[in-house]
């Protein structure tokens, strides 16, 4: 029969069970194993109910559909709860006026969760510039970002929010009644792209200004004051106009005004080449 304490009866036992009942429903007992169950007749963790294991030395609380720990901590900030290995503190669980923070022991990085920011910490204390995300040989995988990344400081200068890579297809015009088929492929980091390809003109006639359109971003039309790319085979370049997202270039003439510059006999003309001929490119410039 056990041992059963309720309000009537008193106890008794016969050094097998304990069980405590009120109203003659059982509310807690410790088994033969000398595990204390509250809400629960036996031990298993899968059964709803709480259980401090004698034996094993652990405690195991089951719930369903619902919260199965409540830790409170009343007056004061700090720690709500800490973790220790053979006694040594190795983590704490807390919060501070400032957020929620999960630290590791001393020397180790931990984080805060500050309104809509995740703080690195090291030492118990919010740290800057001193913790690492992944390491040499234990990297994330990929980084999946709404905004931008300041890089290697945090001034406007050192804001990247933009980084692309793709394909374009340029045309020429200017070639008279030639036609042209081409490929290109860009990089673009911030407001620098760089493009690179291949076109193909056959018949070239005339002698009209030959140009290039089809960029993938327009760029700064003032960008020919700033910067000075260049293309192969051997020409300067005169011009790349936002507008009309076109570049015009020449061979061994004086350097032009403006984009579209002051004499078209300053350009590469479609008479100047062969009638068929392959124009290989790469430039970088800056968009607007």
């Amino acid at each position: 029969m056990g041992v059963t304490i309720d309000g009537s009866q008193g106890l008794d036992t016969d050094n097998t069970e304990l069980t405590l009942e009120v109203g003659d429903s059982e509310k807690a007992r410790i088994d033969s194993s000398g595990n204390l169950l509250v809400g629960k007749t036996s031990s298993n963790i899968a059964t709803v109910g709480h259980e401090i294991n004698g034996g094993g030395g652990y405690a195991s609380h089951t719930r369903s559909g619902n919260t199965c720990l409540f830790l409170n901590r009343t007056t004061s900030d700090g720690d709500i709860a800490v973790f220790r290995k053979d006694g040594t503190t190795v983590g704490s669980i807390g919060i501070e006026s400032t957020g929620f923070y999960v630290d590791g022991e001393a020397g180790h990085s931990g984080l805060k969760f500050r309104g809509f920011d995740v703080i690195p910490r090291d030492n118990g204390a919010d740290i800057d510039a001193g913790v690492n995300l992944g390491g040499t040989g234990v990297r994330f995988q990929d980084l999946y970002l709404s905004g931008g990344a300041y890089l290697g400081g945090t001034g406007s200068a050192n804001y990247l929010d933009d980084y692309e890579e793709g394909t374009w297809t340029p045309t020429m015009y200017g070639i008279g009644t030639g036609t042209s088929s081409g490929w290109g492929r860009y990089t673009k980091i911030g407001n620098i792209v760089h493009i690179e390809g291949k076109i193909n003109v056959n018949s070239a006639t005339g002698t009209s200004v030959l140009y290039m359109t089809g960029f993938p971003f327009n760029g700064n039309e003032n960008s020919d004051s700033q910067s000075r790319p260049s293309f192969t085979p051997e020409g300067d370049w005169a011009g790349l106009n936002s507008s009309y997202d076109r570049v015009m270039w020449r061979m061994n003439g004086s350097e032009a005004t403006g984009i579209n510059g002051t004499s078209s006999s300053s350009y590469l003309n479609a008479n100047e080449l062969s009638s068929t001929f392959d124009f290989n490119f790469s430039l970088t410039y800056r968009t607007s």
